[in-house]
């Protein structure tokens, strides 16, 4: 199986999986595209709150990130690409009401849209980045270019979506991917959901 053989953190790291739209939904409000959770704490009856003040703080970093405005906050680390269509981010979360411990968050913004991770406090963070980049590349592999423009075309098929992240990241662990990775399992994951139309 390669997804023994790649190397993993051996227990779970994700705390969550976010994929909202760079543009604000309403004055306050992010449009979450789609998302999961990996733990009890994670699917109570706040995880909609939650999903929402992170992608909305994820939304906050980006916009600084655009202006390129130096943050005296030194908790924050940002990471920008060389492209002007990408730029990355880190940010850690405090204990309260929504969380029970500290988390660690990365994003990427790519084309429209931000993808995030909800990591547990001590997660390797370059580790949460190539995972970032690689669920990105397959996400608009699999679904096409335009996924990660358009919320519809996810959320017009939920359970492909969610098998995605069960090859990418499963039950939650962070692993190192190369390309040559991810395309294997995209392979596999086209060919069950053929066998499963046949």
């Amino acid at each position: 199986d390669t997804t023994r053989r790649r190397q993993s953190t051996g227990r779970m790291a994700v705390y969550a999986v976010l994929l909202h739209g760079e543009a604000m939904q309403s004055e306050n409000d992010v449009a979450i595209w789609a998302s999961r959770f990996y733990s009890r704490e994670g699917n109570d009856k706040w995880s909609c709150a939650r999903a929402k003040a992170v992608a909305g703080r994820v939304r906050q970093e980006f916009s600084v990130s655009r202006s390129e405005v130096d943050i005296p906050d030194k908790k924050f680390a940002r990471i920008k690409s060389d492209s002007k269509t990408e730029s990355r981010g880190v940010f850690r979360v405090t204990k309260s009401r929504l969380f029970s411990t500290p988390k660690t968050v990365c994003w990427l913004h790519q084309s429209k849209s931000l993808c995030t991770l909800i990591c547990e406090e001590h997660a390797n963070v370059l580790l949460a980045a190539n995972q970032l980049g690689m669920l990105a590349y397959s996400i608009s592999t699999h679904f096409g270019a335009s996924a990660l423009q358009d919320p519809k075309i996810i959320n017009s098929r939920p359970e492909e979506f969610h098998m995605l992240l069960d090859r990418m990241m499963p039950s939650g662990h962070l692993q190192y991917l190369t390309q040559a990775d991810a395309n294997k399992e995209l392979a596999m994951l086209a060919s069950v959901l053929q066998k499963s139309k046949s």
